[in-house]
């Protein structure tokens, strides 16, 4: 499991860093929203705080070891989606509203909210579950973390 998370962090850690490194370098810190789409209140409830611990760590790592050089900050905000594709769909406007770099999904209901638009709204999202469907289609904006194919 512990093998498994230090492979899911060092790949969200290396998207963030490519999708933040387009960021001006400028001396005052520019704050970025990074949405951390979960479920606090359906079938993940009982492991989403770990998983939140694990998707805020990248994000320590990130500010404190590269934000800090180019002048940028990232910042989770969790949304609650409830593992509900209507949800997610419902709460995404909000989301893009915020401008954000890059964000992370849950699972299965994000995708299929999210895959289709994201080309168009230019937000790379990482998944962190096995739930990759329709990953062979082009112009995808969707990454998974293929820690889960080598255990």
């Amino acid at each position: 499991m512990q093998l498994k998370l230090k492979s899911w962090l060092s790949q969200g850690a290396a998207a963030i860093a490519l999708a933040a490194g387009t960021c001006s370098t400028a001396l005052a810190q520019t704050v970025y929203n990074v949405p951390s789409l979960s479920d606090f209140s359906g079938p993940f409830a009982s492991i989403m705080p770990a998983f939140a611990e694990g998707r805020q760590s990248v994000l320590n790592w990130w500010n404190a070891e590269v934000g800090t050089k180019v002048g940028v900050k990232l910042e989770l905000k969790p949304y609650d989606t409830r593992y509900d594709t209507a949800q997610t769909a419902s709460l995404w406007p909000g989301v893009l509203a915020t401008k954000p770099l890059v964000g992370f999904m849950l699972g299965g209901p994000d995708t299929a909210a999210l895959q289709q638009r994201l080309p168009t709204d230019k937000v790379p999202m990482i998944l962190g579950s096995a739930a990759n469907g329709f990953g062979w289609r082009p112009n995808q904006w969707v990454f998974f973390h293929t820690s889960h194919l080598y255990s």
